[in-house]
Formats: structure tokens, C-alpha cells, sequence
């Protein structure tokens, strides 16, 4: 008797299924699991072991909500085993590639767990908190690498296709936006026309939209900034729906930026890391 109305998903599909990653590619997933006993049974593992998560995390919140956080690999308090291990339901082999990390920030307030599929050979990043703002629009150094990352409202990273880390390189850096904006959609804006935007804490952008050929250009400068400290780096990110453009102003005093290559006509959102 045939209980499987299709293929069974990898443990990598299945963890980024139920991490709520690409639902229209993966929905078939959720009616597999109606089907086969088998996988309702490692999604219910995976389920398990994600409340273990969030139970870690949870337990160590603190009032204090810093702007940077490092990252270490992270350890079940209940077994020596690590747990990228322990979820990627391995083989007896030893020699299968590691397809899942997770790590937790050295206040423990933060998880960060990635998995990579092994047919497209994308990596995705997930972050965890009791605090969901911990995980929104957070700039994210992985693997000690030099391009930053901008998590979603859900706290997710599409890495793209990137060399899998080596354990020496299982750390991380993330910092929280210090000022967060929002620019009307470039279609319904003047080109050449200065807008001013704020944000909720009266920091204060204009921003000048100039159209070039099939992309457009964002010239923006910093009008003024509360709560950033003079003569600091400042991170911008300028972010479309399907790409983040990201630079670093070196002084304050210097606060103009061009951010080239804007194809999306749609609204932009602009945040600022210090």
C-alpha cells in the first residue's frame, strides 16, 4: 500500500518547510505529510527540537536590547551533541557534508540557524528570538564574511550560493538598525525632486531620485541622526523588494551617499547600523 502521494522531502527541504521558507515551492510538503507517516513523524522531531530553540532563547531575555551581537555555535543544554547535528538527522556515514548550522548569540537572546538545500545549493539564514524585533531588518556579517546581509520582517536571509563555512568560521555578527525609513514608490515621485523622510525617532533623510536608463539612482544625505555616535562608521541599506544595496559612510561629516542599480519601481526601505 502506497501512502506517499509524492517523493519524500530531504531533511533540508523539510526543515525550510517548516521554517517557512519559499511556501509556494514547497507547499507540496504539506500534503505529503497528510500522506506518509513517516515524514509526520521527523516533522514532529523538527517541531520538537525548534521549541527547544525557542525555549533557549527565551529563558535568557534580557530588558537590555543592545544594537551588536555576536554569534558562537550552540549546544543543547540537555546533550553534549550539537544540535546542527542533531537536526540534520544524519547518516551513520561521518563523511555526509553538514547541510545545517545554528548558532546563538553570547547573550543568549539571539538564535541564528542556516540550511542549505542540497539541489540548488542556496542557503537560507532563519533568526529566532522572544523578541521578534531582535530578527527584523538586522544586518547580518555571517561566516566572517565581508558582504552584509538584511534579514525580512520574518527574520529570513536568502545567502544565495555561498561556500559552506568551516568550523573555524561558525561565528557571526548582527546589528540592529539604529534609524529606519520609508521612501514612497520612485513611480510616484518626481525625479529631481527632493524628498525629505523621517524617521519615528526624528532622524531625517532627503533623498533625490534620478532615472538612469532601465535603473534609477538614489542620492541621499543625512539631514540629521539622533543616537549615532559622531565620527562612527554608519551602515546604510537601501532595500527593493528583491535586492539590498548596502554602503558604508565613514564620517558623519560626509553624510551624502549615491546608491546606484535601483531597478524596483515599488517603495524602498531604508535603514541605518551603527
Amino acid at each position: 500500500m502506497n501512502l506517499r502521494n509524492s517523493p519524500c522531502p530531504n531533511h533540508v527541504q523539510l526543515d525550510l518547510f517548516l521554517l517557512g521558507s519559499d511556501q509556494g515551492a514547497l507547499s507540496w510538503i504539506g500534503e505529503h505529510l497528510k500522506a506518509c507517516p513517516l515524514c509526520r513523524f521527523q516533522a514532529e522531531r523538527r517541531r520538537s527540537d525548534f521549541a527547544v530553540y525557542a525555549e533557549a532563547v527565551s529563558g535568557h531575555q534580557s530588558e537590555v536590547v543592545q544594537r551588536v551581537y555576536t554569534f558562537e555555535p550552540w549546544e543543547s543544554p540537555s546533550t553534549s551533541v550539537a544540535v546542527d547535528h542533531r537536526l540534520a538527522a544524519q547518516g551513520t556515514e561521518d563523511t555526509e557534508p553538514r547541510t545545517s548550522i545554528t548558532m546563538i548569540s553570547t547573550d543568549k537572546q539571539i538564535m541564528m540557524k542556516v540550511v542549505q538545500d542540497q539541489q540548488t545549493k542556496e542557503a537560507w539564514l532563519y533568526l529566532l528570538a522572544d523578541d521578534a524585533e531582535l530578527c527584523r531588518h538586522a544586518l547580518i556579517y555571517p561566516f566572517k564574511m565581508d558582504r552584509g546581509y538584511v534579514s525580512d520582517a520574518h527574520g529570513r536571509v536568502n545567502l544565495g550560493k555561498i561556500d559552506w563555512p568551516a568550523d573555524d568560521l561558525l561565528t557571526a555578527e548582527l546589528r540592529l538598525p539604529s534609524a529606519s525609513f520609508y521612501l514612497a514608490p520612485i513611480a510616484e515621485i518626481e525625479q529631481g525632486t527632493p524628498q525629505v523622510i523621517e524617521s519615528s525617532n526624528g532622524d531625517i533623510l532627503k533623498v533625490v531620485y534620478h532615472a538612469e536608463g532601465e535603473f534609477r539612482r538614489l542620492e541621499i544625505q543625512i539631514i540629521e541622526l539622533k543616537g549615532i555616535t559622531p565620527d562612527s562608521p554608519v551602515r546604510m541599506a537601501v532595500c527593493e523588494r528583491s535586492s539590498t544595496h548596502l554602503q558604508v559612510l565613514h564620517s558623519t561629516k560626509a553624510p551624502s551617499v549615491n546608491i546606484t542599480g535601483v531597478k524596483d519601481p515599488g517603495a524602498i526601505e531604508l535603514y541605518l547600523y551603527q
